[in-house]
């Protein structure tokens, strides 16, 4: 059974009327992608697209030229989706970090991605407090008043 795009979340507190900018990938490598989503590695913009089709019947892709992550549209689960879209953060993290010989292996990028999304999904308790740890760090401090 197909998930339909597992990784685009419901869109709420979007404004009624409000039109979103259209969104066309860089590589012509990959047909009828669409836009979901952008990130940013280390100041580096990433733009994040679902596709119907990958090349070569990839899962995912990360093209380093054109920084953009390519996901399947539709999955066989949404855990599945959420691993496929590690495994291609870590490609991006890889590529975007380090120098070349430091280059995490595909090997080593499937271990990373399997085993912590894996973590999350067995560890309530742990994701619930990385989560919240993460939510944390991203709030800017406010100043104390005194």
């Amino acid at each position: 059974m197909a998930v339909d795009n597992a990784l685009q979340p419901e869109r709420t507190g979007v404004p009624a009327g409000r039109r979103r900018a259209r969104r066309r990938p860089k590589s012509r490598a990959v047909k009828g992608a669409a836009f979901e989503f952008s990130l940013t590695i280390g100041g580096y913009p990433i733009r994040v697209f679902s596709a119907p089709v990958l090349p070569e019947e990839a899962q995912s892709l990360w093209q380093p030229d054109d920084q953009e992550i390519y996901v399947l549209s539709e999955s066989s689960s949404a855990v599945g989706a959420v691993d496929r879209l590690l495994h291609e953060v870590l490609h991006a993290i890889s590529t975007l970090m380090l120098v070349e010989e430091d280059h995490l292996t595909e090997r080593q990028t499937n271990t990373m991605s399997t085993a912590f999304v894996d973590t999350l999904v067995r560890n309530p308790e742990f994701r619930t407090r990385f989560l919240a740890a993460v939510s944390l760090a991203a709030t800017p401090e406010v100043p104390e008043v005194h």
